[in-house]
């Protein structure tokens, strides 16, 4: 189940500013109403689309500059495989490997910035872990990623 990656509080041990916590709310709306994805307009749907491969590539290319160390230390740290670490392809909890996947893509300073923060690579990378962790579509994770980005641009973290 999608609350499974967070604890009794509703909160994983790998949250930024409560990034993840949109994401996961997300995808448990997109799973129980597939019908959201109607929703989104067509511009933000390929918007997500582009960045969510951006934030893969340069998840991708900080794993091969300077993060192989911090994911082998996630691949370490394990816990029931449900998510893979980008570029390593070590499988891991879903809440580590969303953290460590958004942390190397934030370590690259090549994601995006909106709203005086960087928040689509937590968001993103949660999405798509939890997403892997329960058999997620496609547009299930595209479905979190706009309420999770949406739920974080409307309250203050």
């Amino acid at each position: 189940m999608v609350a499974d990656v967070c604890d009794a509080e509703g909160h994983d041990d790998y949250d930024v500013y409560g990034y993840h916590t949109g994401a996961v709310l997300g995808l448990q709306l997109a799973i129980e109403r597939p019908d959201l994805f109607e929703d989104i307009p067509r511009e933000s749907v390929e918007t997500i689309k582009r960045a969510t491969l951006d934030n893969l590539a340069i998840t991708f290319f900080s794993y091969d500059i300077v993060d192989r160390p911090f994911a082998a230390l996630g691949r370490w740290l394990g816990g029931t495989p449900q998510a893979t670490i980008v570029g390593d392809g070590g499988r891991v909890g879903a809440g580590l490997a969303a953290g460590i996947n958004s942390q190397m893509a934030s370590d690259s300073d090549f994601e995006e910035q909106g709203r005086g923060v960087h928040m689509f690579a937590p968001i993103s990378a949660m999405a798509l872990a939890v997403g892997e962790m329960v058999g997620a579509s496609g547009r299930e994770v595209i479905t979190a990623t706009a309420l999770g980005y949406e739920l974080n641009t409307r309250v203050p973290t």
